[in-house]
């Protein structure tokens, strides 16, 4: 299955991340210690440590924080997190509980992967599927998608079914309860959406990969009671993002 691919190919990019960090660390010791000499490699990758900044070589296997301390810090955890999704790959079992799209090194291939999967399992083409959030994760949906836990939002709060203004001596990020995340077609009836009180339809909010904003990966719907209200959380700069790093 796409999904179950999908995780194996994340944990040969996680093997080639911690390859690529130990050697560049072992080989500067050596060079410190003066058993091997110093190359135009080896000085960029130290030289960019020392000004306190993620090499390049490390980042063609994951763009992750800037910091190198952070970085590598990243790469552990993912790397556990991704073995463990392997035993649960391998036990058929794992959409069958929430994951966490800060386990991953790329979710939004992971997206990607579980829309080719739904897509293949309803007998349609990839592209005529939409991403649907439901809120009720245990509300049963055709397809079943994946239920996801620990995303945060900033510029307001979520209850499960209604935005508020976040107080103003609250964090900038406020955690959202878990949400299935499924892929349907258009003309489904999932398709519509969370919808509020007043029937309308509900707010895209866009899901970034990291808090700069750099990059978003998907929208993230939220039920709102009309356009008015979608404006006003807009305005306020409303965005998902994965769990804290």
């Amino acid at each position: 299955a796409p999904v179950d691919a999908f995780v194996e190919l994340e944990k040969a990019r996680g093997h080639a991340a911690v390859a690529e960090v130990d050697g560049a660390l072992s080989t500067l010791e050596r060079v410190l210690q003066g058993t091997e000499l110093l190359t135009p490699a080896v000085f960029a990758v130290g030289k960019s440590l020392m000004e306190g900044v993620v090499p390049s070589a490390w980042e063609k296997h994951w763009e992750g924080p800037e910091d190198p301390m952070r970085y590598c810090k990243g790469v552990v955890a993912r790397m556990i997190s991704v073995n463990a999704m392997v035993e649960r790959v391998r036990a058929g079992s794992l959409l069958a509980r929430p994951v966490r799209l800060e386990d991953f090194f790329h979710p939004e291939t992971f997206l990607n992967a579980l829309r080719q999967q739904q897509a293949r399992e309803a007998g349609v083409a990839i592209d005529s599927l939409v991403l649907v959030t439901t809120w009720d994760p245990a509300a049963p949906q055709s397809g079943g998608g994946a239920v996801v836990d620990g995303m945060r939002l900033q510029g307001a709060t979520f209850n499960g079914s209604r935005l508020a203004e976040p107080a103003a001596d609250a964090p900038p990020f406020a955690p959202l309860p878990a949400v299935r995340m499924n892929w349907v077609p258009p003309g489904s009836p999932a398709a519509a959406g969370p919808r509020g009180a007043g029937g309308g339809p509900p707010l895209r909010v866009p899901l970034y990969l990291t808090a700069g904003r750099e990059k978003a990966i998907a929208d993230v719907q939220f039920p709102v009671f009309d356009a008015e209200e979608s404006a006003k959380w807009v305005l306020a700069g409303a965005a998902v993002f994965p769990g804290a790093e």
